[in-house]
């Protein structure tokens, strides 16, 4: 009799203890790569430099402008928004000297906006519908051990889409201190690791703007012999709030504008969003960001 109850007993022991010893080892395979997905996405959705950096309100700012070249009045309003995040993790670590052998992660950040824009002009509404999109690639390093924030994830560079080029060359000049590129000429570094066609500047490197000074933006179209002209809309941050607004032409290949960056800004981090359209057709073209740092 006890033959015939121990026998089960030891192989139902067994078998907790295998399936325990499963479960354990498929812990081990899969909760890492969904953790950490799922907490660069959270780092994107939660923490402060992320949010500014990735920022996607007050893009579209409501009210009229003009285009060059144009008698007609435009109004932009938002009719959906959607953001979508995707996760690439390395699979395995790359040397980045002093700080040892670290893994990488790639977040893409598309903003997807569907946009009405009326056209006024005179006694005339003509309503144009359009997509724009907007896409900044966050790259992270894991600076930590999974029992940090994030599981040890850390913002450490951002950039433009992957094999995306601005139609113009823009250059920013700050009151104080050395001009330097608006455009993708700002993104120098890609992953060691993961490679690709991602490219993004250093957290550390953005550049530092006084609050209240000024920055003078200036494009010129890569190709003067085209046909094809842009116009370019800015938008961002000033004295008084989000304004969006046509730069100035300086001639058929250029533009230029002046923006004031916000005094007592409470943001550590301003985006400057610059969209490009065709000045025969106004319609939009791409939009691409650049960044500064607000001393606090």
């Amino acid at each position: 009799m006890t033959r015939k109850t121990t026998l089960p007993v030891k192989m139902l022991t067994a078998a907790v203890l295998l399936i325990g010893l499963l479960a354990i080892n498929c812990d081990e395979r899969d909760v890492p790569y969904i953790i950490d997905e799922d907490e660069i996405a959270r780092y994107i959705r939660v923490e402060a430099e992320a949010q500014e950096l990735f920022r996607s309100d007050s893009l579209i700012v409501s009210g009229t402008y003009q285009a060059p070249g144009s008698a007609a009045l435009f109004y932009d309003s938002i009719l959906s928004y959607e953001r979508e995040v995707t996760v690439i993790v390395g699979d395995s670590a790359a040397n980045y000297g002093s700080l040892g052998m670290l893994y990488e992660a790639v977040a893409v950040v598309n903003d997807n906006f569907a946009i009405r824009t009326l056209r006024m002009e005179g006694s005339d509404t003509t309503p144009v519908d359009h997509n724009r999109q907007f896409t900044r690639v966050g790259f992270f390093l894991k600076l930590g051990d999974d029992a940090q924030d994030y599981v040890g994830w850390k913002l450490w560079g951002i950039g433009p889409a992957p094999s995306t080029t601005p139609p113009v060359n823009v250059t920013v000049d700050p009151e104080i201190g050395v001009p330097y590129p608006g455009d993708d000429d700002m993104f120098d570094r890609q992953p060691i690791e993961l490679g690709g066609d991602f490219e993004y500047i250093r957290i550390s490197e953005i550049r530092s703007i006084a609050g209240g000074s000024y920055l003078a933006l200036s494009t010129n179209i890569h190709n003067v012999q085209s046909p094809v002209r842009y116009y370019q809309l800015l938008a961002g941050a000033e004295d008084g709030g989000y304004m969006t607004r046509p730069m100035l032409q300086v001639d058929p290949e250029s533009y230029a504008d002046t923006l004031r960056t916000p005094n007592g800004n409470t943001t550590q981090y301003n985006v400057v969003l610059m969209q490009s359209f065709r000045d025969d057709t106004f319609q939009y073209n791409s939009g691409w960001f650049f960044y500064y740092r607000v001393p606090q």
